[in-house]
């Protein structure tokens, strides 16, 4: 059976270490074989992608991974509870769940452009169930797992529909008093 403790070092410093016990009770040992490692460096790596994670699901920003064949590798809570795959598994959906039919050939060839390795902006529109008609801006970016090796695109989308509708308003303001400052003129 395989055991993680965590010891401290004269140090003070603390360490981690994996051993496993094996029964050789039936062998020229008699006994039990222990084989150990230090396990210190995974261990941390482990807790550094766990608040990570943790940062990623806590985001309100929609946050999702694509492979190069435009099925999901992961979604974050917001992404998902806005497109509604929250009782679906998140790896069997596509892109073609996300966007609209009409925009789904634009939207792919942005994807490839991310997956050859440019950065990419991009609006769209999305029908939302609750909200309405909403405008999201979408990053896409390449995922590497080296500098040559790319494995599919990371996206970071953001409702701005708001923004949009408040920036619309604004521009109908100022057009509204400028037409009332040529008449009192």
């Amino acid at each position: 059976e395989r055991v993680e403790m965590r010891y401290q070092d004269p140090d003070g410093s603390y360490r981690w270490l994996e051993s496993i016990a094996v029964d050789r009770t039936d062998t020229e040992i008699d006994g039990l074989l222990v084989y150990s490692r230090d396990i210190t460096d995974r261990k941390e790596r482990e807790a550094e992608l766990e608040q990570y994670k943790q940062a990623v699901e806590s985001s309100k920003e929609l946050i999702a991974a694509v492979d190069e064949d435009l099925y999901h590798l992961f979604a974050n809570q917001a992404y998902r509870n806005f497109f509604d795959f929250d009782d679906k598994p998140i790896t069997s959906q596509t892109v073609e769940n996300v966007v609209e039919a009409s925009e789904f050939k634009g939207f792919a060839t942005k994807i490839q452009s991310a997956l050859n390795g440019r950065p990419v902006q991009i609006e769209f529109n999305r029908e939302h169930p609750k909200k309405g008609e909403c405008i999201l801006d979408a990053r896409l970016f390449p995922l590497e797992k080296s500098d040559v090796d790319i494995y599919g695109v990371g996206v970071s989308m953001r409702d701005v529909t708001d923004q949009k509708e408040r920036k619309a308003a604004i521009e109908r303001e100022s057009e509204i008093r400028r037409l009332f400052s040529e008449v009192n003129h």
